[in-house]
């Protein structure tokens, strides 16, 4: 009977055997396998029995060794294996994403999604936990099944362009992989509303607002944009933004029309 030291035992029956030395003892080599379900170290014990069940004079020590009376089995943690290299993530400014950003497979065949921790730096600065999920296995060379998992993440970008992601997973016995992402984030999308407006000639417009719109990125500032009035007369000026609120902004504008009409203006 062989003592795992990790709560579970399993017994090798070799038969009948006799003394084949003067002294009447007789050398067995015991062959066995076992699957540790945790890294660590286990003390390991055999219990030799006769066939009427009469034990030896003592239980011996598996692999006996004198100067170390207590054989051991030491146990590493399995290795993680990185599935996807470098994906391609895409995310909106502004916007919150919950995406998959990462799987990864362990060796270890008993893994559990409990056992990871998986940390993600989204490249701005800023990192969090990332949530690990239990995927359908994949079999291995052998038929027998590899524990697949995948690594979920939320994050909000402030700006548009394009980071590069760092995906850190941990076992609780140690063992680490380190998986590389790139995350594409477009510019959120502007919306516009402009009205007629009304001047007299020769009377300058001051400061009249000649639009509004809306950025879906509610972090935006005034100083993100750019806005040129073309004011159909000729005349091209730079308009003034002002934020209004989360994500809304005005413009303003100046100018003075000569002659007076209707004029189609660009902004």
């Amino acid at each position: 009977l062989i003592d795992w030291g990790d709560g579970f035992a399993s017994s090798v029956d070799y038969g009948s055997f006799h003394p084949t030395s003067t002294t009447g003892f007789t050398t067995i080599t015991v062959t066995a396998s076992h699957r540790y379900a945790e890294e660590g170290t286990y003390a390991v014990f055999l219990q030799a029995e006769t066939d009427n069940g009469a034990k030896p004079n003592e239980v011996e020590n598996f692999f006996q060794d004198s100067a170390n009376p207590f054989n051991t089995a030491t146990v590493a943690d399995a290795a993680l294996v990185q599935n996807r290299n470098q994906p391609v993530l895409t995310a909106v400014e502004g916007q919150y994403t919950d995406l998959i950003v990462d799987n990864f497979m362990d060796h270890d065949r008993l893994g559990d999604a409990n056992d990871y921790t998986a940390i993600i730096n989204w490249g701005d600065g800023t990192s969090s936990v990332g949530q690990i999920y239990t995927n359908p296995v994949n079999p291995d060379n052998d038929g027998a099944p590899y524990p697949f998992f995948m690594v979920r993440g939320q994050h909000t970008y402030i700006e548009a362009g394009q980071y590069a992601i760092t995906i850190v997973i941990t076992d609780d016995g140690g063992a680490t992989v380190t998986s590389l992402a790139t995350m594409n984030v477009a510019d959120a999308p502007l919306t516009c509303t402009a009205g007629p407006i009304t001047a007299t000639e020769g009377q300058p417009v001051l400061g009249q607002v000649v639009e509004t719109f809306t950025d879906l990125n509610p972090f935006a500032t005034a100083s993100d944009f750019v806005v040129n009035i073309d004011w159909g007369d000729g005349h091209i000026t730079n308009g003034l933004v002002t934020k209004t609120g989360a994500g809304a902004f005005q413009v303003q504008g100046w100018n003075t029309y000569v002659e007076a009409g209707t004029y189609n203006m660009t902004i």
